[in-house]
């Protein structure tokens, strides 16, 4: 009987499997199947572990995001400033890439990454339509703003390493009680009072799984890029259905 290796696709990043994980397809059909499966769940694994932590798949969800804040205003699905605010999130995927593709420039790029962050909360105020609660916030926002240029400047280390599980680590971070009781304030209170509730649930869904996956190798911001990918395709998805609906609703009037 002759055995030839079975490949479902190419990885990236020249994955090379194990020794002793290497499949093989015989003419037996229930080998096949049990081949097939193993291979699937190899398959599935790598993607889990390893999709979204290199360059081009960083810079490719960058891209997606990209095309999805287009898409939205376009439509009108999103305005200026959600489409701020969304953008503030999903260029973080621009910032890993630049991580992942030019080393020399770890400490600037990490900086970067930094301030990316700090930035999120205020353009999260700037979805809050009423003028008294919109400058409370900012208020708020100004004392965050002078904290975390003070921690940056006197105890946060500008650097960001590959951890053993092979993903970013970013050393910058702040474990600061202070610095995140602000900045999940600042982030999620606008949006409750902004009416986004489905921003709200989907933002805290996503840091609930990012804490609970990975808060113990410090590298919990590594699943970025599934959370801009998916909500990339939901905000692309759902502005085409909405412009369709007022397409339709305009015909109808038409008539």
């Amino acid at each position: 009987m002759i055995n030839t290796p079975l490949t479902l696709f190419s990885h990236p990043l020249h994955y090379t499997p194990q020794v002793g994980t290497q499949v093989y397809l015989s003419s037996s059909p229930r080998t096949q199947t049990h081949t097939l499966l193993l291979q699937t769940k190899t398959n599935i694994k790598y993607l889990v572990e390893k999709m979204c932590w290199n360059a081009n798949v960083s810079m490719n969800t960058w891209l997606l995001t990209l095309f999805a804040a287009a898409i939205s205003y376009a439509n009108s699905y999103m305005g200026l400033a959600q489409t701020g605010f969304f953008l503030s999130f999903t260029s973080m995927q621009f910032i890993e890439y630049l991580l992942w593709s030019f080393p020399k420039l770890n400490s600037t790029i990490s900086a970067a990454g930094y301030g990316l962050i700090v930035s999120q909360p205020f353009f999260s105020i700037f979805q809050v339509t009423d003028p008294t609660q919109r400058n409370m916030l900012l208020v708020g926002y100004s004392i965050f703003l002078l904290y975390s240029i003070y921690l940056g400047l006197n105890s946060l280390q500008f650097k960001t390493i590959v951890a053993p599980n092979g993903h970013l680590k970013w050393l910058w971070l702040p474990d600061n009680m202070i610095f995140m009781g602000l900045y999940m304030f600042l982030l999620f209170a606008p949006l409750y009072l902004a009416g986004f509730s489905n921003a709200l649930l989907g933002g805290l869904a996503a840091l609930a799984v990012s804490l609970w996956a990975y808060h113990k190798d410090g590298t919990w911001g590594s699943m970025w890029c599934w959370f801009a990918a998916l909500f990339s395709f939901w905000i692309i998805g759902s502005s085409l259905w909405s412009a369709g609906s007022c397409l339709q609703n305009t015909k109808r009037d038409r008539l």
